[in-house]
């Protein structure tokens, strides 16, 4: 029967590529594809318990994605890949969170937090409260770096948080300035070329006291706020700047300035992360047609036009 079912599914995956070649000669064009298991049962890979992921949280915030048991099927993943890393669900106290009581110890976290009465534009408020209170006890645990992500996303990447924490030793920040270490952005969909100061809030890294300052804003309760200025990346990132010591002069210049002196800006194939929401889920976030610049700033971006610039004004 298992023989059966086995030959079943490989006769359908020969199939399936067959008919994407096909397509393929027929539009003239290289067609690429990229499966991600569902389930974490699926997957063999283990990792191994480090004292580097041992410093690290990971920080899912929002509302449960209840299909396909989509976030419960996350933490799995990351107590397999990271088992020494402290996972950190914030969600909300009207959450049915009984699917979470298989995991239990030290290392599984729930925050169930209470709603703000207004959840701001593009819901800032919402995003806010639930990021920082993980946040707020990954600090109180003693875990000295955090990952932010989302309930609707995750981050199919092994040995992320190692190269991660390589990361901010390998790029130091220049002293004078109250941040500990360098944020590290995610450039899928959001870390824009075009767009100043508007860096990704769908994933980052850094240290937990610069988390926590980065997602410390104050709630926007005025419900008259204009909804598009600024909008939520741009008054999240020109905030931390501000708290941390940075002079802003609101050009692009500036920005990519500070995208070099402060952060680091990664692409999805160090994180391979999967965020269905928005976008179709048959494409990757990549250059689409050949014809235009990426929408997004990509590592090569960052380390070429902020990064590099900044270090030669440096050494004059």
């Amino acid at each position: 029967m298992l023989t059966t079912k086995i030959g079943r599914k490989n006769m359908l995956r020969k199939a399936t590529i067959k008919i994407i070649f096909l397509l393929g000669s027929l539009t003239r064009k290289f067609i690429t594809f990229h499966t991600r298991p569902i389930f974490t049962e699926s997957i063999r890979y283990r990792g191994k318990e480090t004292a580097e992921d041992a410093l690290c949280a990971i920080v899912i915030q929002g509302p449960i994605k209840h299909e396909d048991n989509f976030t419960v099927e996350t933490v799995k993943l990351y107590r397999q890949h990271y088992p020494s890393a402290t996972v950190i669900l914030s969600t909300w106290e009207d959450e049915d969170v009984r699917a979470f009581e298989v995991f239990s110890g030290e290392r599984f976290k729930i925050v169930l937090n209470k709603k703000p009465s207004y959840n701001g534009p593009g819901n800032i408020n919402m995003q806010t409260v639930s990021t920082k209170n993980g946040i707020e006890l990954a600090l109180e645990m003693g875990l000295r770096y955090a990952a932010k992500t989302r309930a609707d996303q995750r981050m199919y990447g092994i040995g992320t948080l190692l190269f991660f924490i390589n990361l901010l030793e390998h790029f130091p920040i220049k002293d004078g300035s109250t941040q500990k270490k360098r944020i590290i952005g995610h450039n899928v969909t959001t870390t824009t070329r075009y767009l100043p100061y508007h860096l990704s809030d769908l994933f980052m890294f850094g240290t937990t006291e610069d988390m926590l300052v980065y997602w410390n804003p104050l709630l926007i309760l005025d419900r008259t706020v204009d909804t598009k200025s600024p909008i939520v990346e741009r008054r999240l990132f020109m905030g931390f700047l501000k708290n941390t010591g940075w002079n802003i002069k609101d050009t692009m210049e500036d920005f990519l300035v500070a995208l070099g002196e402060r952060c680091v800006i990664v692409g999805n194939e160090s994180v391979d992360l999967y965020w269905p929401k928005y976008f179709d889920r048959r494409r990757e976030h990549r250059i689409l047609d050949y014809r235009y610049p990426a929408f997004e700033i990509s590592f090569k971006e960052w380390l070429d036009r902020c990064y590099m610039p900044a270090v030669k004004e440096n050494r004059k």
